[in-house]
Parts: structure tokens; sequence; C-alpha cells
């Protein structure tokens, strides 16, 4: 995943973008204290990156206050500057640029005009004095302009970082399934995807999480993948907030791997959250012995990545066989975990009722009003975000917890879905 050349293009166009943005910046003022401000703040973010590099490369633990205060904050800002700012700044001087040639271009030569006359000078008034309410200069109009939506970027991305990290919205569905078994009426399954630790998030976020599940009062809690990111020992710090708030969820708590699982190390990741008491499903199947209800579990497969990018197809690539595990009961309530939203006609077909993924992060930008639809994600997959009603059941993709790439989000905001399974009611 990382090479060295990536690395260091990474770091070369990251250095080219800070030149501009700091240019960009000490443009925006004139006094030579607010120029010098700026320098000082570009240092500053820029040591950030430099620790951080530092800090992954050794993989200690730089969580808690520098990862708050630093690390985080100096990413949004790089992100901000190399794929927001600069590139709308770009725009902005082409266009003008262009503007100004077409109206150079299109506007009429001036017409010769008679000499003035001594008589005519009498004649015409004197000029009017500069009107207070005058109209101002295009130009220093542009500017102004210019600056409300620059440092109105920076305070958008400033709260994008703060609310990524405060508290997970608890996203209430509810099911009406048809020939649901009595016992299973007001059964609730609390999903928890995308978690990344190690990555963009700690342990205080993952406690967070894990409380306002237990708030809820689940009966069942699905981990959907991407669980750990960096450290696959890092998998040990799901056993405290587990152990605090999830340790009598009736049904336990159930987990699957995500790709990230697998960039990492896999194999260790799932032995040490077995060890804490996540009951992970790698291609397995489990039958509750006194309930109606049936999980399967689904490894994730890189592979497939590639052949799901197709945002108008909805690609067969999941893998069914082999299972271990023993077979599903044709009355149960049917559950498929798996961490990408692949494969979904198949999965209907194969008689699964829920089907639970994550991975996409609901795009981590939506377009406002769009319940999650309008998203970067669409450009990957079909089903980007939220609850999908389909002909034999439904889909939920879960918008995640963390972020990853950079440590914000706009819109799409983190989340834990709480799924209330019902029966219908009866028309009397």
């Amino acid at each position: 995943m990382f090479t060295v050349f990536r690395v260091i293009t990474f770091l070369v166009l990251l250095f080219l973008a800070q030149i501009v943005g700091w240019r960009v910046w000490r443009r925006r003022f004139n006094h030579p204290v607010y120029r010098l401000s700026v320098t000082i703040v570009f240092i500053l973010f820029n040591i950030g990156w430099l620790v951080t590099l530092y800090e992954w490369r050794n993989k200690s633990d730089f969580g808690g206050n520098f990862l708050a205060w630093v690390a985080r904050p100096a990413i949004a800002w790089q992100t901000l500057h190399a794929l927001i700012i600069l590139p709308v700044l770009a725009l902005a001087s082409v266009l003008a640029r262009l503007g100004l040639f077409l109206r150079e271009k299109l506007s009429k030569a001036p017409q010769p005009q008679a000499p003035e006359t001594k008589q005519d000078s009498e004649t015409q008034p004197p000029a009017p004095l500069p009107s207070l309410l005058a109209p101002p200069d295009r130009r220093q109009f542009l500017k102004t302009a210019a600056n409300v939506g620059f440092f109105s970027l920076i305070g958008l991305c400033s709260y994008a970082v703060f609310r990524q990290y405060r508290s997970p919205e608890i996203k209430r569905l509810t099911l009406e399934v048809a020939n649901l078994p009595k016992s299973l009426e007001g059964f609730t399954i609390a999903q928890l995807s995308d978690i990344h630790i190690g990555l963009w998030s700690t342990e205080k976020e993952l406690d967070s999480a894990m409380l306002a599940a237990r708030v809820e009062k689940p009966d069942l809690v699905v981990l959907t993948g991407d669980l750990v990111d960096r450290d696959p020992d890092m998998a040990a710090l799901y056993g405290p907030p587990l152990q605090r708030h999830l340790s009598d969820v009736p049904y336990g708590v159930w987990g699957i791997l995500g790709n990230h699982d697998h960039f990492t190390d896999p194999a260790r990741i799932a032995r040490i959250l077995r060890l804490v008491g996540v009951k992970m499903l790698i291609d397995q199947r489990h039958n509750f012995p006194d309930l109606p209800l049936s999980l399967v579990g689904l490894d994730d497969r890189r592979r497939n990545f590639i052949a799901a990018r197709n945002p108008h197809s909805d690609p067969d690539l999941l893998v069914l066989d082999p299972l271990t595990g023993p077979p599903v009961r044709a009355e149960d309530f049917k559950i498929l975990l798996n961490h990408r939203p692949e494969g979904v006609n198949q999965a209907m077909r194969a008689g699964f009722n829920l089907y639970l993924a994550g991975h996409t992060h609901g795009g981590q930008y939506s377009w406002p009003g769009s319940d999650h639809q309008l998203n970067l994600a669409t450009f990957f997959y079909k089903y980007t975000a939220g609850l999908y009603p389909l002909e034999s059941g439904w889909l939920n993709v879960s918008c995640g917890l963390a972020a990853v790439g950079v440590p914000f989000r706009l819109i799409t905001w983190p989340e834990i879905s709480l799924i209330t399974l019902k029966r219908p009611a009866q028309i009397s």
C-alpha cells in the first residue's frame, strides 16, 4: 500500500501545495505582523506533519492530546489547501483572466470625440464630489468576496474536525418484516462500523461509541469491519471499553474484518479481538440456539475492489461457499455481515433478510439535503449510505464512526445504526 515512491511523491506534492498556500495566505494581508503570523502558523502545522510521520514510522502511540490538537488540525489544514482552496483559487484566476480577455476582444473601439471648446467648458456643470454611497471598486468587491469565501472554508473545515470527534449520532431504523417470528418482535441490533482505531481514532472515541451503543440497550451488537489501522496490537484497545459498556449485551458482540484490517495484519487482529470478547465471524455461520436468528460473516476480499467500481452495477462478488459452521436454518431471520456493499442482489437471492455493510463512510462528504445519497462514494459504489429496501429484504450501509484519509467529515457525520425488527401491523 505504502511504497517509497508513493510516499516521496506525496511529500513533494504536499510541500509544493504548502508553498503555494503560504503565498496565497500572505497576500491576504498587508500588515507585516499578520504576514509573520501566517508564516508561523504554516511552520507549526508542518512541524505537526513531520512529527506525525515520525510517530507513524515508529509505530508508537501518538494518541491523546497530540492527535487531537496537532495531528488532526495539521492534516485538515493541508487538505484544505491542497484539495479545496488552491484548486478553487486557480479556477477563479483562470476564469477571471478569460473574462478580461473576452471583454477586451468584444469591446468596441472608442469613438473619436469632438474637441471641447471654451464655451462648452463654461456651460458644463462642475464635476460632482465623490459620494460616500458610491458603489465600491469592482476589484475590491471581488477581493472582499474572495476573503469571505476563504475564511468561510477555514471555519467550515474547523467545524468538520470538531464535529467528527463528538459522540456519534444514533440512526434509528425500524424494519417491518413479514412472517417475523414472534420471539424477534422488537429485537434490536446495533451496528458499529469503520472504527479505524490507530489511524485517527483513539480509545477515547471508541469508548464514546460503545457508551452510546450501551445507552440504547441493544440485543445484539455487530462490528462490520475496518476495526484497526496501522498497528495490529491496537486491537487490544477494544478490551476495556467493551468490558465497561457491552459485556452484558444479551446476544453478544460479533465482528468481521475489513480491507484496512487486511492492510494491517488480519490474523493477529482477529486473534486479539477474540481474546478481548468480540466473537469474530471469518467466513462462518452461526445459529443462535434459543432464537430463530442466523448470522453469516464474510471475510473481506481485496481483489474485488477494482471490479466493484462501476456505480451502475451491483457485481455478484460474494463468496458464500465454503463457509464453516452449521447450515443456516430455513425458518431463521438471516443476517449477512460483509464489509463492502457488494453482491447485494446475490445476497437476496441466497435468502438473506438483512445485509449489513460499511466501508463507504457515506462518502465522508455529502451534498446537503440529499439524505447522504449524493456523496463521494457514488463514484465507486451503487449503494453508499443508509437503508435500502430491496425486493426480498434490506441493505444497511453504515456511514461508520471514524474518518479515513483526512480527519474530518461534512454533512455525513459519524453514526451508529440501531435496527429494530417489527412484525407488520395487523389491519382489522
